[in-house]
């Protein structure tokens, strides 16, 4: 999969437009991105000292928000013709 490094700077509109496409004709992808964002956010809280939780709580967070982050892009890169990372290439069918 494309990290964001690797996003030339040309492609940001396009790759804006498209999110904001998949937020808005995606009810499954728009519900991750709420998802993904209350749970950020939470963890802002926690790590600004907001909010207190164990450290060992905070990792399983912030794992979940790697899940949401990874399933994410799979959605997104799947909706441009890309890859989403499977292995099978199924960006090129």
């Amino acid at each position: 999969m494309k990290s964001n490094a690797q996003i030339f700077p040309q492609e940001l509109p396009r790759l804006r437009m498209e999110l904001q496409r998949l937020r808005q004709n995606d009810i499954h992808f728009a519900r991750l991105v709420e998802q993904f964002d209350v749970l950020d956010a939470r963890i802002e809280r926690i790590e600004s000292g907001m909010e207190r939780l164990d450290e060992l709580s905070l990792g399983r967070l912030k794992r979940s928000r790697q899940v949401y982050r990874d399933t994410l892009a799979r959605h997104f890169h799947r909706a441009i013709g890309q890859c989403c990372g499977c292995g099978n290439a199924c960006g090129s069918h």
